[in-house]
């Protein structure tokens, strides 16, 4: 496997004055230690800003990304009534004086938004979250947070019993300002932990010290300074921006690097390495079930904004209402559930940003037709739940009502690898299930994630073209009816596919067994599929393998599944229901079911001879046996990767029928 890059640049918060002196150093100090060899990601991204796509043959989809956080320049008086002004500028800066407590009334209204100074300007500002929930917003409207800052609160789009929107064209946007050196806003759904006492236990037989501190005295949020009730007990604890392991045992019985949690007398107790004292740390406990939640926005644009540690979900759309809500730039990490979470919306879009270190899905759809999800890092989730009965993924959909999604350009990695509980098989790459017709994956690198690449769950009429899916711990693509009595015109074309624990393409009929129709008109073409470790490269049962009455209609033609070896293609069942298996190409394809006769599905039955697959570069050398031996599958398809692409900030896509006689297998194409 490759070495994998850890959290991407979570870069130096700042409070207000009067916060405990050690927080800004030990939030810089742990988000540090996560974010320094996230170097080569963050290069990535930050390179792509500047490059353009080749113009002539090449095509690039729309990106929207990446965005920067806006530079502010001097700003014209701009109206402020309490009520939302239609194209008003709402500021928020922690260090300015929360003169006006939660009150729609700004804290100063001659600030000036370069100087951070309440003089020699014209702006309002406020300086917590607290008063900026108070007021409903037009649209238009523009709520900007100071980089480099941090609030403890949660921002919500509910004034009294109602909420507010914007207009196509004028959304209102949640975003950023200061210069775009400076780290961006950060909204936590955490408090800080204080008043520790130690206390001797003896631990597997050995002395070890712990601490105890009440979680009712936790930091009060925003700018408030002062000591709250924890409205909800902690999911979460970390040291120095670290997750701690939770052991739900008892205070006595914890190792280093473990909390606990007392609900009977409101306590938490921790124990660091070397027993260290944690009041020489910054611990925080997660308490805001989010950190910004939207439940009857439309129009709104959320954009260059850090998410983080809260008890939840970082961003949650949580209504039918929320639709047209673009998430850009933004980093949600480290939340106890989601990163992003949007249910019963329509037309939401997330591009541009990371998810990372999430308690369960990276980002979570249900029911929420039309969403595009675009140009996104997305690593390391389900870093808690660890349940491969409830597994979890980078992207999860799901809902009768989701239909027509569309996963493009995205990097997602290692989810899964690094859940401190351990296990294995708990989180995939994409993982669709019961998620209504129509989903379109494409040009997405997908890898080392603890299940499968892809996986397609009592779905149909999905498209998944142009992925690299490779070194993931099941199968590389999985589509099966699971549950449903069929599973039908599933489109997998041109993708590669290499090195995946179980298997490469997998698909499969209903889960009790083949049933009348349970597979039709399933199409597998121009694929890449080999290396698999432990399993077949292509895999089709339960009808899938066109038994007759229970499956028909079901293509695999054009693939290269690599060279012939033992084993290396399931196809359905003998008489008496045991699994069959193929060790060349030509048996398979005289195999019942399948074409009929040698050389009948034109595989390319050849090592593909990629660039340097070891390396992670599926792209195909120049004597490549998969060079012009593809199908040409019309003008919706007809889009390959170039070998220059790098994700996601530039995702460069030629047209197969610019180049050769023919068109490639695999998710790359040569041009030259």
């Amino acid at each position: 496997m490759l070495p994998l890059p850890p959290k991407c640049a979570i870069a130096t918060p700042t409070e207000s004055p009067d916060r405990l002196e050690a927080d800004k150093a030990h939030l810089f100090s742990g988000y540090l230690m996560r974010s320094l060899a996230s170097a080569f990601v963050c290069l990535i991204v930050t390179a792509g800003h500047a490059q353009k796509p080749t113009v002539g043959p090449h095509v690039s989809f729309p990106v929207g990304f990446p965005i920067v956080s806006p530079i502010v320049s001097p700003i014209t008086s701009p109206t402020a009534p309490g009520s939302g002004a239609s194209g008003a500028i709402y500021y928020v800066d922690s260090t300015i004086p929360d003169i006006h407590v939660a009150s729609a009334t700004p804290d100063c209204s001659n600030y000036n938004p370069t100087t951070f100074h309440c003089s020699g300007g014209s702006a309002v500002v406020y300086a917590t979250i607290a008063d900026i929930n108070t007021i409903k917003f037009a649209p238009g409207s523009q709520i900007l947070f100071r980089r480099g800052q941090i609030w403890r609160e949660q921002l919500s789009d509910i004034v009294g019993s109602k909420g507010y929107s914007g207009l196509a064209g004028q959304p209102i946007t949640i975003g950023a300002y200061g210069s775009a050196n400076s780290p961006l806003p950060i909204i936590s759904g955490a408090n800080i932990v204080a008043s520790w006492a130690a206390q001797q236990v003896s631990a597997g037989g050995a002395a070890a010290t712990v601490y105890v501190a009440p979680y009712v005295t936790i930091h009060g949020a925003g700018n408030s300074h002062s000591s709250v009730l924890y409205a909800n007990a902690p999911n979460q604890v970390f040291v120095d921006g670290i997750r701690l392991t939770q052991n739900t045992s008892g205070y006595t019985s914890l190792a280093a690097g473990q909390w606990y949690l007392d609900t009977n007398n409101s306590n938490i107790w921790v124990r660091l390495i070397g027993d260290s004292n944690p009041g020489g740390h910054l611990i925080e406990a997660s308490q805001r079930d989010y950190c910004i939640e939207l439940y009857t926005a439309s129009y709104i644009s959320i954009v260059n904004l850090q998410t983080l540690n809260a008890n939840n979900t970082g961003i949650n759309l949580d209504n039918d209402d929320d639709d047209n809500v673009v998430i850009s730039g933004v980093v949600s990490d480290s939340n106890f559930s989601e990163g992003i979470a949007i249910l019963q919306s329509s037309n939401d879009t997330v591009k541009g940003s990371t998810v990372a270190y999430n308690g369960h899905d990276g980002i979570s759809v249900f029911d929420a037709p039309n969403v595009l999800i675009d140009g996104n890092i997305i690593h390391d989730n389900d870093e808690v739940f660890n349940n491969s009965a409830v597994p979890c993924a980078g992207i999860k959909g799901g809902g009768p009502a989701q239909g027509n999604a569309i996963v493009q350009r995205n990097l997602i990695y290692s989810n899964g690898a690094s859940s401190i509980a351990g296990s294995a098989l708990v989180a995939g790459g994409i993982d669709f299930d019961t998620s209504g017709p129509g989903a379109i994956i494409r040009y997405n690198k997908i890898f080392s994630n603890t299940k499968d690449g892809i996986e397609l769950d009592a779905d149909f009429g999905d498209s998944v073209y142009g992925n690299v899916v490779f070194n993931n711990g099941r199968y590389g693509i999985y589509a099966f009816a699971d549950g449903t009595l069929s599973m039908t015109n599933m489109q997998i074309y041109n993708n590669s596919v290499s090195s995946n624990q179980s298997g490469g393409v997998m698909l499969m009929g209903p889960a009790a067994g083949s049933a009348p129709g349970g597979c039709m008109n399933n199409i597998v073409v121009n694929n890449i599929v080999m290396s698999s470790l432990s399993g077949p490269n292509l895999a089709a049962w339960n009808g899938c393998e066109n038994p007759g009455a229970n499956g028909s209609g079901n293509v695999y033609s054009y693939n290269d599944f690599g060279p012939a070896s033992s084993n290396f293609i399931r196809w359905g069942v003998n008489s008496k229901n045991q699994t069959l298996f193929e060790s060349t190409y030509s048996a398979w394809e005289i195999a019942a079911g399948n074409c009929g006769k040698a050389g009948c599905s034109h595989s390319v039955q050849a090592n593909p001879l990629f660039t340097n697959a070891p390396a992670g570069n599926f792209s195909l050398s120049a004597s490549s046996p998969a060079i012009d031996a593809g199908m040409n599958l019309g003008p919706v398809y007809e889009g390959g990767l170039d070998a220059a692409s790098t994700w996601p900030a530039n995702v460069i896509i030629d047209d197969q029928n610019n180049y050769g006689g023919r068109w490639d297998i695999g998710a790359y194409m040569k041009t030259y």
